[in-house]
């Protein structure tokens, strides 16, 4: 059977543009890291500012509305880009998206041979970057949660020694690795240009979203606001946090054969599908022909779907 040129034309397409930002992102990553990260310590005590204070302006001129919904996508992309600690740009996201998305309506429909199932698969392919930078994020934060007690063990002996919080962040942030480091920074120029304790401490909340930097930073402002000995208070914060990570690697140990199983049962009708489809001759053939085998399609995906997200549910166990 003669080969589709349009899909042949897509894929090379899609070959092409891998190679070429392949090539081309490796040469400027380490020139746009360093611009990102500056821009961060400039920009980010003014740009919580400016979302708190956002509500109370006034509703823009018709003739600019337009233009700050498109500065609100920029600035959406923008933060998602930075929290996921990414050298990508907002047009290459963008763009990347709007391709992902046209291949993934062209593959659809020249596999059902209608439109329809066309937009779902658009939607995911236009959602594939940013769930790209959620896992990236992800693993930002996990690793951030990792360096936490060893973090939490250098402020408190930074402050015994009798160095200030500004300052023992400061030395957390020198010693501490990525993305440790940068975090803690942060907070301690914030604090050393004029901003309030409790204002920098929240924004670093805000970018490592975790129970356990909530219960620091609450301790923190507790100590801050009527006293007491903060080095007590971190060595039992450390050693909770590090039997609570202890306890968690040893539920994820238990629990691997289980995830593993999510994974395989959910995978096996998707590779006896292609299998079958390509040894099989037209034996697939009629489930993406319109009538009623096309809904049973959808109604396995729909199923394997929700076994895999049940299955996975029932392996996290909160700490």
């Amino acid at each position: 059977m003669a080969s589709d040129p349009v899909l042949v034309a897509v894929l090379g397409a899609s070959a092409v543009i891998c190679f070429v930002m392949g090539l081309w992102l490796p040469a400027v990553d380490g020139e746009r890291r360093i611009a990102r990260r500056l821009r961060g310590f400039v920009q980010a005590p003014l740009a919580v500012v400016d979302a708190q204070i956002g509500l109370a302006r006034s509703r823009p001129p018709r003739g600019t509305q337009s233009v700050a919904k498109r500065n609100l996508i920029v600035r959406y992309v923008e933060r998602r880009i930075a929290d996921a600690d990414s050298a990508m740009m907002p047009a290459q996201l963008l763009t990347g998206s709007a391709a992902l998305a046209v291949a993934a309506f062209i593959l659809a429909m020249r596999a059902f041979g209608d439109p329809l199932p066309g937009v779902p698969a658009a939607a995911a392919g236009a959602a594939l970057p940013l769930k790209w930078l959620g896992w990236r994020q992800g693993r930002k934060i996990s690793r951030f949660t990792r360096q936490l007690p060893d973090a939490i063990g250098l402020l408190s002996s930074s402050v015994r020694s009798g160095h200030s919080l500004p300052q023992a962040l400061e030395h957390v942030a020198h010693d501490a690795p990525e993305p440790t480091r940068s975090a803690f920074l942060l907070v301690g120029r914030e604090i050393g240009l004029g901003a309030a304790q409790e204002d920098a401490l929240a924004r670093l909340e805000a970018r490592f979203p975790s129970d356990d930097l909530q219960l620091v930073v609450a301790s923190i402002n507790v100590q801050h606001q009527i006293g007491g000995s903060l080095v007590k208070v971190l060595d039992s914060i450390s050693e909770t946090i590090r039997e609570r990570i202890r306890i968690e690697g040893d539920i994820r140990a238990l629990t691997a054969p289980q995830r593993m199983s999510a994974y395989v049962l959910s995978g096996l009708p998707v590779f006896v599908t292609v299998g079958l489809s390509l040894v099989g001759g037209g034996y697939m053939q009629p489930l993406f022909e319109p009538g009623p085998l096309r809904y049973a399609l959808f109604g396995a995906i729909a199923l394997v779907t929700l076994g895999f997200v049940v299955m996975r549910a029932l392996t996290k166990i909160d700490v």
